[in-house]
């Protein structure tokens, strides 16, 4: 009888045949052998599903699922549901998993079953891989009653994290394939509302590629991106009924409008251009209005020339008029300076993190 892994890998790919190669390689390189990896190829119109298959045909670890183009959600949760047993990590197809990633001791962890989620750190990378920057977690468990547990159950990209199948079955938690930008975010967001415990792990589990040439860095998809990043945290808001919940969605919801101030800085987007529900919380439009005369005064730009030199310190304080202070806590604030933070140019090698 062939014994089940107890790591399962779920890789969507679209036109990806750039990089799926090393994505594959990355995983089938770990020390530790004991994992499934399932590609879903949504109907790529390039050598992306032929590659794969290619893959499945050498490894036995491997198997590929060939859908029509439905999206990253329909393929990441075509994928889930093949997964009967254990734990599941995602990856996306240009991202890759870092050296020594998957060792014995993650999959000592994994197979006592004890933690319902486990979070890990991960880079921030260029395109080629070669610079970045390094976000770690400290050791540590957390209980869902834990002061730190929302603090590293949001906080990272959402594959840092490795799910307990049990728990995304049990709350029938998929990815909401109806909203396109933002939904890695609410997916993340479902599932931390259902779990109890949180393991932490100081190492690094994978690499992120900021491709700045991508959609959501580009200047004619400003307003649709604002638009669904809204849509989706609303959309977590109306089915929220614990307060604390809400709270939390309303933190992201302030944190989004925030974050694309300087998005629309380079691109000329003002809050004019939102058209999702924000219209219905006249704060958040003050809020913008604020940040965006912000940017336009001299002494922002003194402050953003400080930030860039010493971007941890506490020279880049705003004072903004009229924010209710519960919205200026937990996610919202800090996802700010870190979004603000990673516009400047990555400087850290980390080829001795990736293969």
């Amino acid at each position: 009888m062939k014994k089940i892994p107890i790591l399962n890998f779920i890789i969507p790919v679209y036109n990806g045949e750039k990089y799926i190669k090393t994505a594959i390689n990355s995983i089938l390189g770990q020390p530790c052998r004991d994992f499934h990896i399932i590609i879903v190829d949504d109907g790529s119109t390039d050598r992306s599903g032929i590659i794969a298959d290619e893959f499945a045909k050498k490894y036995s670890e491997i198997s590929v699922i060939h859908t029509p183009n439905h999206g990253v959600s329909s393929a990441r949760n075509t994928g889930m549901r093949l997964v009967k047993y254990g734990y599941i990590a995602f990856l996306d197809a240009d991202d890759v998993l870092c050296k020594d990633a998957y060792t014995y001791e993650v999959r000592a962890v994994l197979k006592e079953q004890k933690y319902d989620m486990i979070c890990m750190g991960f880079i921030i990378a260029d395109n080629k891989l070669k610079k970045g920057r390094v976000k770690s977690v400290p050791n540590s468990i957390y209980l869902r009653t834990s002061p730190e547990f929302n603090k590293y159950a949001m906080i990272n990209h959402f594959c840092a994290y490795i799910y307990k199948k049990e728990i995304l079955d049990n709350n029938m938690i998929e990815f909401p394939e109806k909203i396109k930008i933002g939904e890695d975010r609410v997916f993340l967001f479902l599932i931390t509302r259902n779990i109890q415990t949180l393991l932490c792990m100081d190492q690094l589990w994978f690499a992120y590629r900021d491709n700045i040439s991508s959609v959501l860095h580009t200047t004619k998809n400003a307003s649709y991106i604002i638009d669904e990043e809204l849509r989706a945290w609303y959309w977590c808001l109306e089915r929220c009924s614990i307060p604390e919940d809400k709270l939390d969605c309303e933190g992201m919801i302030f944190s989004n409008v925030v974050e694309f101030i300087m998005l629309g800085s380079r691109t000329g987007l003002t809050y004019k251009n939102i058209k999702c529900k924000i219209d219905n919380c006249q704060p958040l439009i003050e809020i913008y209005k604020d940040y965006e005369l912000f940017w336009k005064t001299k002494r922002s730009e003194e402050i953003y020339t400080n930030f860039k030199k010493n971007p941890r310190s506490t020279c880049f304080k705003i004072k903004l008029k009229g924010i209710p202070f519960s919205l200026m806590q937990r996610a919202a604030r800090n996802k700010f300076f870190r979004n603000v933070y990673y516009f400047y140019k990555f400087t850290e090698d980390i080829s001795k993190y990736v293969n």
